[in-house]
């Protein structure tokens, strides 16, 4: 179920920081672990105010990790990949590798990925959607580099930043709660065809795969369509 929340710029971060948190703190009451898995872009704007409502709740070891959802994956731009700009905010995370190839390095977080998913209980996902529709690193046009029997695909494309390291709709498929900020008031078509779209409309936008996903909130400064 996707529940669309209308918000205010200056408030969609804080929003998201308090769902996410309160969510967390929810499944560690009840004694199951729990992975977030973090998308870059505006959502980065999120985990300052996380870590620091983080800090305020008691987790028994190992019971919160962390790690990418997607990555840029170029090793002579470090300062300009999702993992430098997800540390500043102060969060331990699993990172995705910038060493040898890409396919080497999606192999290596595959391996992670699984790993982490077969040891929690919980699976949280925090995305964004692009103009063209696309999360996490899925981009239009490549679902068959990306839509993948694993959980993490490593490929490369014609776009900004020509080589993508991302979870596969099968691992995304398995989160049992996610968060999606929209917050650009030109988003208002990307909800409109969040609407819209079915699931065989993967290859065009792929953030239809949201609906796979049991539940979903949508935090967004646009309209709402059909409002």
């Amino acid at each position: 179920m996707i529940k669309i929340i209308n918000t205010g710029r200056d408030s969609i971060w804080y929003k998201a920081a308090d769902i996410i948190s309160e969510k967390i703190e929810a499944v560690n009451s009840n004694s199951q672990k729990t992975l977030l898995l973090l998308s870059a872009g505006s959502a980065v704007n999120i985990y300052p105010l996380l870590a620091e409502k983080l800090k305020n709740i008691s987790f028994k070891p190992h019971f919160l990790s962390i790690a990418q959802a997607d990555e840029r994956f170029q090793p002579e731009k470090k300062e300009d990949i999702n993992a430098y700009l997800i540390a500043r905010s102060g969060l331990v995370f699993y990172a995705i590798d910038q060493k040898g190839t890409v396919e080497e390095s999606a192999q290596k977080y595959d391996q992670t990925i699984s790993k982490l998913y077969k040891n929690t209980d919980f699976h949280i996902a925090v995305l964004g959607i692009g103009e063209d529709g696309h999360t996490a690193g899925l981009l239009p046009g490549y679902r068959e580099l990306w839509d993948r029997q694993r959980m993490v695909a490593g490929f490369e494309n014609k776009g900004r930043f020509p080589q993508r390291i991302t979870l596969t709709p099968k691992a995304l498929q398995q989160c049992n709660f996610a968060v999606v900020c929209l917050a650009s008031k030109t988003k208002s078509q990307v909800l409109l065809k969040l609407k819209q779209e079915s699931e065989e409309d993967l290859n065009i936008f792929p953030a239809s795969l949201l609906y796979s996903i049991s539940d979903v909130i949508v935090l967004t400064d646009a309209k709402n369509p059909g409002s």
